[in-house]
């Protein structure tokens, strides 16, 4: 080959232009907004996601591995966890607690084991319509607890 930079020049730059469209790809999940305005799926889908703040698929589970021999500490521990920022609500046996204060009836048997053991479900907050889709988890961050950790 005779002019070998000239002919990996002119390559590049083929190669370049036809991988040029690619320069403005954005990788996201698809949502209600990929669908056509005005379609019922989409709009059910935007009525769910406006009427009901929570995210029931994607739940932070902590489980206290200490019997229940003290109620009142549990539910400190719920109310202080649900004072996170991107938890939508802590489910507890003793009920739900938003932003430190309980929001719901107790009713929750399913959450503590036979042998007395707790389970306390988070529903994580749904991350606005309006947002680009990217990480939208919550930042884990220790929260004190009587128990023992695991």
């Amino acid at each position: 080959m005779r002019r070998p930079l000239l002919a990996g020049a002119g390559v590049l730059t083929v190669l370049l232009l036809a991988a040029s469209p690619l320069l403005g790809l954005r990788f996201g999940l698809p949502d209600e907004r990929t669908l056509p305005e005005g379609t019922s799926s989409r709009t059910t889908s935007e009525i769910v996601h406006e009427e009901f703040p929570a995210e029931p698929t994607d739940m932070i589970q902590v489980v206290l591995t200490k019997p229940l021999t003290n109620p009142a500490g549990t539910r400190a521990y719920a109310a202080e966890l649900s004072r996170i920022p991107g938890v939508f609500q802590v489910d507890a046996p003793s009920g739900a607690y938003r932003d430190g204060k309980r929001a719901g009836e107790p009713g929750q048997d399913r959450l503590t084991a036979p042998d007395g053991r707790v389970r306390l479900a988070a529903p994580r907050a749904r991350p606005p319509t309006s947002a680009p889709h990217s990480s939208t988890g919550c930042r884990s961050r220790p929260v004190r607890s009587s128990g023992r950790r695991i």
